[in-house]
């Protein structure tokens, strides 16, 4: 991998395709989605109910797909998690995923539980339980926390109306490059 990635976590419906694309835009950086990274290196369907099956081997599939890329950038941004919910409950993807991906910054989305919903719905025509919602969110956050700290990356929690206040934060975080 010859760029560093700029990680957007959250859960889903929370913004991260949003903010990406307004972070993309800004920057110039490319942006990719590790579930569809995923369901390409795959070749298969992502699950439509949110619910993950195999984490562990998609995060296998995600290192993959992302040693595949032939970017002529710094940075990218991903948008992805840092747990999944999953047939039996949260799943924490391994920390070993996040040392395998030259990590630089992560901004961590978080919201009301019950925009979340509305945006799912919205989107999907379905969406997880607002406990579940909360549950899964909760998680992210903890999570989060442990692989920042223990791979020292920077992180900024925040609120999708907060994309101007992230991208200042992000230049600021970030080495100069060429870009």
């Amino acid at each position: 991998m010859n760029f560093n990635v700029i990680f957007i976590s959250g859960v889903h419906g929370v913004g991260k395709g949003t903010l990406g694309q307004k972070l993309s835009s800004y920057f110039g950086y490319p942006i990719f989605s590790a579930s569809t990274l995923i369901k390409k290196e795959k070749n298969a369907e992502v699950d439509k109910n949110k619910v993950v099956i195999d984490a562990d081997k998609n995060q296998d599939y995600l290192i993959s797909a992302l040693n595949k890329l032939n970017i002529n950038s710094d940075f990218i941004i991903l948008d992805g998690h840092f747990c999944l919910q999953g047939d039996k409950g949260i799943i924490e993807i391994p920390l070993g995923t996040y040392k395998g991906i030259n990590l630089s910054a992560v901004i961590l989305l978080v919201d009301k539980p019950s925009a979340i919903y509305e945006r799912l719905y919205s989107r999907d025509n379905t969406a997880l339980d607002l406990k579940v919602l909360q549950h899964l969110q909760d998680g992210e956050k903890e999570h989060a926390r442990f692989v920042v700290d223990s791979l020292n990356v920077p992180i900024i929690e925040a609120n999708l109306t907060d994309s101007k206040t992230i991208a200042e934060w992000l230049a600021s975080v970030l080495p100069v490059t060429n870009n």
